[in-house]
């Protein structure tokens, strides 16, 4: 995944994926087609022309792999229909790929986007936590 997401080169997920592999993120949108998922990691390069993934751990069992991963990048295209706000973000993630026959049939993405949110300044930042207070409710 190096290459896609690192380099841009999504027809690199011709030869990684099934033809009829799934791609579900849920913060993107419903699940999609190989061609989909093409088409929202280009808009996200878009966006973030300069962005970095960076595999911070790997599990694997039988045919499940999960990474844990660090996005970074900087904010020169539209991302989630907020305009370019020349702020660079960096988020935590996790991704879970099943495979089939040596090839990727599903790939699960959970990052956090309200971090991404906050730091685009959409969403506010939240305050910090009072001593001996809930972490629920301050």
């Amino acid at each position: 995944m190096n290459e896609v997401l690192n380099a841009g080169q999504l027809n690199v997920l011709d030869e990684l994926l099934t033809p009829n592999a799934i791609y579900r993120n849920p913060a993107l949108g419903p699940s999609a087609s190989v061609e989909e998922a093409k088409q929202r990691l280009a808009g996200l390069r878009t966006a973030f022309p300069d962005l970095r993934y960076t595999v911070e751990n790997i599990t694997a069992d039988g045919d499940h792999v999960v990474v844990q991963f660090v996005l970074e990048g900087t904010q020169h295209g539209e991302f989630l229909g907020i305009a370019p706000t020349g702020k660079t973000v960096r988020t935590l993630g996790m991704t879970s790929y099943r495979f089939t026959d040596g090839r990727i049939a599903e790939i699960l993405v959970l990052a956090d986007f309200v971090t991404v949110l906050r730091q685009l300044g959409v969403l506010p930042v939240l305050p910090p936590r009072r001593p001996n207070s809930s972490p629920l409710l301050t």
